[in-house]
């Protein structure tokens, strides 16, 4: 019996009693290749080759994946094989994640470009220079894209035209990817702070000094801020700005943290994954692998799924490696990960569609085998 990606029936709204089928996990290497692997086990089930380093964190829509890389160009590759249905270079090296709306697909490159792209055709439909490079992710707020760059400012930018609707600048280089939160907009800086503002019209909050450049994304879980600055302090951070604890990692982290269920997951150039209690701070467990973790975990169903500098992609359940997956390259991109789930009490099947930068779906599918 083997398997045959399923097709889309209609989307879930509420949470319902699941048991875990099967999930496929999407990441890229420095060996210049794009993996699909079976989340189950490790399994490898296609991959694709593309010009350079693979640093960003793919992103699905449907059944399809969508990747950038360092080669300048932007892949859309089917998630059933692996077949590329359109690449389209553009004029910098991309070191950012794309993003999606649903019908575009949003990113940026180092020679400061953001560019907007028919997500089924390819087409470019838009594209916006600004001064500086832009290393980060953009965020996807109704009809706003917020993007942070090097020359120190958050964008807000009208998603259909292109249009810049107010930036904000802040001391530092913004390299990480804003959050939206209600009404409210969090990003962080080089300068050493963790910045709120009003989405509306970018006017300032409140922003906290972590003491120190931050030069990965922070996250957010149920109103707190997570984030990590170069001397290797985690912080948690309230809603009105506040400190309420920090645990020295020791080491400097280029790892985004990521929530679930009330646990900080975050790796570290120590070689070790850690995982924190969000609420206290206590340490719940660390792992050590082989060598510096520079990647985003993607969570789910009490696994961590991670790449690490040694070229291997990890799986970790309770603190002990379940598997691992060679790859030829350093691995500092987060993976994306499609899950099929049964819902136990109608007999249909979930699909979760999950990566290292929040939950993107829920969506119900028929299921086939062949």
């Amino acid at each position: 019996m083997g398997w045959e990606f399923p097709s889309i029936a209609w989307t879930v709204v509420d949470d319902v009693k699941r048991k875990f089928v099967e999930g496929f996990l999407i990441f890229g290497s420095d060996d210049h290749v794009v993996y699909c692997l079976r989340a189950f086990d490790g399994r490898p089930v296609w991959s694709v080759e593309t010009g350079f380093k693979v640093r960003s964190i793919p992103f699905g829509l449907g059944h399809r994946v969508y990747v950038t890389s360092m080669d300048k160009r932007i892949y859309c590759i089917e998630l059933k094989d692996g077949r590329v249905k359109w690449r389209r270079r553009v004029y910098g090296p991309v070191l950012g994640s794309p993003v999606s709306d649903g019908k575009n697909v949003f990113f940026g490159d180092v020679a400061g470009n953001l560019y907007c792209f028919d997500a089924r055709l390819g087409r470019k439909r838009w594209s916006l220079k600004i001064q500086g490079s832009i290393a980060a992710t953009p965020t996807v707020s109704g009809e706003k894209i917020l993007i942070g760059a090097c020359d120190y400012t958050l964008y807000a930018i009208d998603k259909e035209k292109g249009k810049i609707l107010w930036e904000f600048k802040s001391d530092g280089e913004i390299l990480g990817m804003a959050r939206v939160d209600g009404e409210k907009v969090y990003f962080a800086s080089m300068d050493g702070n963790i910045y709120c503002l009003d989405e509306k019209d970018g006017n300032l909050i409140w922003k906290c000094d972590l003491e120190a450049p931050i030069e990965g994304s922070m996250t957010m879980h149920k109103g707190n801020v997570y984030a990590v600055n170069v001397e290797g302090f985690l912080y948690s951070i309230n809603e009105l700005g506040e400190v309420t604890w920090r645990k020295e990692l020791g080491y400097e982290s280029l790892s985004k943290p990521f929530v679930e269920k009330g646990v900080v997951y975050i790796g570290c150039r120590d070689f070790y994954v850690y995982a924190y209690d969000a609420k206290k701070g206590r340490l719940v467990w660390r792992v050590k692998l082989g060598g510096e973790v520079n990647s985003t975990p993607c969570v789910f169903g009490g696994k961590v799924y991670i790449g690490c500098d040694d070229g291997n992609f990890y799986c970790i359940k309770d603190g002990e490696v379940c598997w691992k997956f060679e790859t030829y390259g350093s691995i500092r991109s987060g993976a994306f990960l499609y899950c099929y789930l049964v819902d136990e009490s109608v007999g249909q099947h979930v699909k979760y569609v999950r990566h290292g930068l929040s939950w993107v779906s829920k969506e119900i599918f028929g299921f086939k085998f062949k």
